[in-house]
C-alpha cells in the first residue's frame, strides 16, 4: 500500500530502505535508533550486523538521496562498546546525502573520530548540524583553507556532550569559524564540566570572525578567566552580531565549593560589565551544566 508519509521513526527495528520505498515514495525524514541488545538472545529481533549490510545496498542509496532531514541514535549511546558507525560506514552513509538540510547523531564515532569537515562537503545544502556524544577530528592547520569544504549554508552547529575532541583539538573553535561562515547559532558544551578545563578567551576570540552568530554557548576556563575578566569583555566586543551567550565553567578545582563560588562571582561581574558597557548581549549560565547554581545560588558576595 502506498502512502503520503514525508517522516518516520523506526526505532528497535531492522530499517529495509526497499518497502521505505514502495510504501512512502515521498518519504523525506528520517530517524533510527536501535539497541544492540535486540541483536541477542532472547530477543534477536535483528542481526548486529543489519545497518552496515543496509549502507552497502542500492536501495539504501536510493533512499538517502531524496531525505532533508536524519537523525540516527547508534547503540553505543545506549550501551558501551556497540557499534557506533565506523569510517568505513561513515563514508558510505554520507555520500548518499546531496539533499540533507538536517543531520543528528548520536553516539557515532566510538572506534575513530569522525572527520567534521568532510561531512560539509557530503552535504552541500546542511543547515543544522547536531553532534551527540560523537568524537570528532578537524584539521590543526589553517594556513590554507579547502573552498570545497566550506559550507554556504550551515546556520546552526551543536557539538554536545563530548570532551576528548575539545582536549584534543587546541584550535577546533578556528575550524569551525573557517568552515561554517554562514553560523548564527553554535553550542560546544561537554557531558559535565566537572573534571574538564574549559576554554581560554584567545580562544573563545576565534569566533568573532563570524559576522552573523548571534548565539553562542560555551565552557570557559575557570583558571584562564578568574583573574583576567576584562580580557572576556574585550573578547565579547569584537562579536559583531552576538545576542545571546550562555556560559559554562570548567570546575577543575580540587574544591568544589571553592569552584561554586567562583562560578557566582565571575557571573556577576560580567553581568555588571556588560550593563556598564550598555552591551545588547543577553548573559547566561548554563543550567545543564550548573544546575546547583539554580537550586542552591551560591553568594558571590562570601
Amino acid at each position: 500500500m502506498v502512502t503520503s508519509l514525508r517522516a518516520i521513526a523506526v526505532v528497535d527495528r531492522r530499517l529495509k530502505p526497499h518497502y521505505l520505498l514502495e510504501a512512502a515514495p515521498g518519504l523525506t525524514r528520517l530517524g533510527i535508533d536501535w539497541q544492540e541488545e535486540l541483536c541477542h538472545p532472547p530477543f534477536r529481533r535483528y542481526p548486529t550486523s543489519w545497518f552496515p549490510e543496509m549502507l552497502r545496498g542500492s536501495s539504501w542509496a536510493h533512499l538517502a538521496r531524496g531525505l532533508t532531514r536524519l537523525d540516527i541514535t547508534f547503540p553505543s549511546a545506549h550501551t558501551i562498546n556497540s557499534y557506533s558507525l565506523p569510517l568505513e560506514d561513515y563514508t558510505r552513509l554520507m555520500q548518499h546525502l546531496p539533499l540533507l538540510e538536517e543531520l543528528r547523531l548520536v553516539g557515532a564515532g566510538g572506534g575513530a573520530p569522525l572527520p567534521l569537515i568532510p561531512t560539509l562537503s557530503y552535504c552541500p545544502r546542511l543547515r543544522e548540524l547536531v553532534l551527540e556524544r560523537s568524537p570528532v577530528h578537524v584539521p590543526d592547520n589553517y594556513d590554507v583553507i579547502s573552498r570545497a569544504h566550506v559550507s554556504a549554508t550551515l546556520t546552526r552547529f551543536y557539538y554536545l556532550g563530548e570532551m576528548s575532541s575539545l582536549l584534543v583539538h587546541e584550535f577546533m573553535l578556528r575550524g569551525i569559524a573557517a568552515y561554517m561562515p554562514q553560523l548564527r547559532e553554535l553550542e560546544v558544551q561537554p557531558q559535565t564540566a566537572m573534571g574538564y578545563g574549559g576554554l581560554r578567551p584567545d580562544q573563545m576570540l576565534e569566533l568573532a570572525a563570524l559576522p552573523h552568530l548571534a548565539r553562542l554557548s560555551l565552557p570557559l576556563s575557570i583558571k584562564e578567566c578568574i583573574m583576567n575578566l576584562p580580557q572576556v569583555i574585550m573578547v565579547l566586543r569584537e562579536f559583531p552580531s552576538l545576542r545571546h551567550l550562555t556560559l559554562s565553567w570548567g570546575l577543575w578545582c580540587d574544591s568544589y565549593d571553592v569552584s561554586r563560588n567562583k562560578v557566582a562571582t565571575m557571573m556577576a561581574w560580567l553581568l555588571n560589565a556588560l550593563q556598564a558597557e550598555n552591551a545588547n548581549i543577553d548573559l547566561q549560565l548554563s543550567y545543564k551544566q550548573h544546575p546547583q547554581e539554580y537550586a542552591h545560588p551560591a553568594n558571590p558576595n562570601h
